[in-house]
């Protein structure tokens, strides 16, 4: 029996695939019109929504499969696409760059239209680090004011499970600043109109900086930050953060011991050691800025 919340859940993501299939029962799906779709999204490079997709449209099969023969069209498709092998995207990481990049971000924009939400949502983007395209689509409706935090559906997620993004002070205060020109619509950083922000806005900003998005630094380039600094910082000689908390606030779950803790736990799990590490991180980003401010010091939770 599956609790209302995983049935909202898999509700949602039967919208990512019900224009192709629309009403049609697991067994009508047949795999040449699986395979078809598939290679529709290839034909338009476009890799990672097709293999979201397929992931949710094999989901959706399991959960339709009541009588249990197994049927489902959309699994072990893979050696019939187009490998997806990812592009590193580049991300600052030694000290003197990283100081460069967040004080380019962090300096007013003259030049800003409606009150520079780009700006902020760049701030927020690099305070919270979860892949940018989660900040261009942000909703008001997902922000807990009470709890702190921020939680992106499974809906949007690439791995298809909800993710919490612990808030630090610095965050919530970006936030307030938008909800004064944003607070009445659906999207958190939305500009002229109530619509998510383009794929190619916050690394637009970053060029617009002087930052090269293609080899120096790009928006999906924080996250190489903060997984390579929190990954090695050291506290008195010792490891500061274990490595399961980092990668589950980067929502990294294709390690065998975080998908683990994840299935066990949900996506609140080792919330409070990663509550601690998101706010040490924006307090970095703090010393970072003002080298005279002073940054708390305290060892991070081991898993």
């Amino acid at each position: 029996m599956h609790d209302p919340k995983t049935i909202e859940v898999l509700e949602l993501r039967v919208g990512y695939v019900k224009d192709r299939f629309g009403k049609l029962c697991r067994q009508d799906i047949k795999r040449p019109d699986v395979l078809a779709f598939m290679r529709s999204y290839e034909a338009e490079g476009k890799l990672e929504t097709r293999d979201r997709v397929r992931s949710i449209g094999e989901q959706i099969c399991n959960y339709a499969d009541v009588e249990g023969d197994g049927y489902n069209p959309f699994r072990n498709l893979n050696g019939q696409m187009i490998a997806n092998i990812s592009t590193p995207r580049p991300g600052v990481t030694e000290p003197r760059d990283v100081t460069r990049v967040f004080k380019l971000i962090s300096a007013p924009w003259t030049r800003a239209r409606f009150s520079d939400v780009v700006g902020l949502a760049l701030r927020f983007d690099a305070l919270t680090i979860p892949r940018p395209g989660m900040v261009n689509e942000m909703e008001w409706s997902e922000v807990d004011w009470d709890a702190e935090r921020w939680t992106i559906p499974a809906a949007k997620m690439k791995t298809g499970w909800d993710h919490v993004v612990p808030l630090s002070r610095q965050a919530l205060a970006i936030l307030r600043s938008v909800q004064k020109l944003t607070g009445h619509r659906r999207y958190a950083f939305s500009c002229s109109k109530d619509a998510p922000l383009s794929n190619n806005t916050l690394n637009k900003r970053l060029r617009l900086l002087g930052i090269d998005t293609k080899t120096d630094h790009c928006a999906h380039g924080f996250r190489t930050t903060f997984s390579t600094l929190s990954h090695h910082e050291e506290i008195k000689d010792a490891k500061a953060w274990d490595g399961d908390v980092v990668e589950l606030q980067l929502a990294h779950l294709d390690n065998s011991t975080v998908e683990g803790l994840y299935k066990r736990h949900g996506p609140l799990a080792l919330i409070g050691s990663r509550t601690k590490l998101m706010q040490h991180w924006a307090d970095r980003i703090d010393h970072w800025l003002d080298p005279k401010k002073v940054m708390p010091i305290k060892r991070g939770a081991q898993a």
